[in-house]
């Protein structure tokens, strides 16, 4: 039996993220394997959230009723991926779905390459990074030399972003011009308004602090920093961003950015973002690092930032891009396959 066959043609894949944000690396990732699983088979696919069903289903109370209503016009789901369940009625002996839910780093475990080099299921495709590569150029056409970004996924420790700004500065100063575009997270807090700012100004008022073994010497190094900045500038070094709200209600420059940037720096606290990173086939530079990367060190995928030379250029190269995503993928249709098969008859 083929997947031509209209039993897997007609397959209903759904992404159910329910009440959990659709922002999440999770909920993409769920996106993006449902998408390839329902393509793969040849069938259909359904984005299911909380605010989709109310929308949806504006005048139905609750979120199991709205599922019902979901279920009575979409039909029942052959396959749920996603971080949460939905509710299913329990009568459906004759229709199981085939539940692929949690997080991502679990669902991902089904693929070997996964294993060794710890990464991720996501959304993206080589058509997505170029669409909107061409867009964050059109939202940000003064760039002025090659292009840096700089994706946050956690919140930076002052002495942290002191040291990565030294070296991101130091680096960008080996151009001719350079732009540091900072991309924020729900998690990065006052991390990027904080790191633009070390990075465009040399600041010595963390430093001196740092130094100081005397605190009174650090309040009064304070006062005179706060009341009186004194720092250096650097005029061809410019430094760009967006804040987390403006991402959310406006224009969310996150895949341009992994499309169009000349260099990749990643902070580790994010397997989402690391892998997203890689799948454009550049290699990256990480800071705050929060995971053994050693098998994509090794292949030179990734390298700590610190440990870059202070007076080079960034050591970019293209790489082959790396994604887990259809492995996974087709182990969920594999498994629906087999769940669905034809038991073979013992009497021949």
């Amino acid at each position: 039996m083929g997947l031509s066959d209209m039993s897997y043609k007609n397959s209903l894949v759904m992404a159910y993220i329910g009440e959990d944000t659709p922002h999440r690396g999770d909920s993409k990732a769920a996106i993006g394997l449902s998408k390839l699983v329902a393509e793969i088979l040849n069938g259909r696919y359904i984005y299911v959230d909380a605010d989709m069903l109310e929308k949806s289903f504006p005048g139905i109370g609750t979120l199991k009723d709205r599922l019902l209503a979901l279920y009575a016009r979409e039909g029942y789901p052959d396959i749920v991926i996603g971080p949460q369940e939905p509710y299913l009625p329990e009568d459906l002996s004759l229709h199981s779905p085939l539940m692929i839910t949690g997080i991502n780093e679990r669902i991902s475990e089904r693929s070997r390459t996964r294993q060794a080099k710890k990464l991720v299921s996501h959304h993206l495709t080589r058509a997505d990074l170029k669409r909107e590569a061409d867009l964050f150029r059109q939202h940000y056409p003064d760039i002025q030399g090659p292009l840096t970004g700089i994706f946050l996924a956690d919140d930076l420790w002052e002495i942290e972003i002191i040291r990565y700004a030294d070296k991101l500065r130091d680096i960008g100063s080996r151009y001719p011009e350079m732009t540091f575009f900072i991309c924020p997270s729900r998690r990065s807090d006052s991390s990027p308004d904080r790191l633009k700012f070390e990075i465009e100004h040399e600041s010595s008022f963390w430093r001196k602090i740092e130094k100081s073994g005397s605190p009174l010497e650090s309040l009064k190094t304070a006062f005179r920093e706060a009341t009186h900045y004194s720092g250096k500038s650097h005029d061809k070094i410019r430094v760009m961003g967006t804040s987390w709200e403006e991402a959310l209600s406006g224009y969310n420059p996150y895949i341009g950015l992994l499309g169009a940037a000349d260099h990749l720096v990643v902070s580790g606290g994010s397997l989402s973002i690391v892998s997203e990173a890689l799948f454009t086939g550049k290699n990256i530079y990480l800071m705050n690092e929060k995971y053994d990367y050693t098998a994509l060190e090794k292949e030179g995928y990734v390298q700590d930032l610190l440990e870059l030379s202070s007076r080079r250029k960034f050591p970019t190269r293209e790489m082959p891009p790396l994604d887990v995503t259809r492995e996974v993928a087709q182990s969920i249709v594999d498994e629906h396959l087999s769940r669905n098969s034809p038991v073979p008859s013992l009497a021949a």
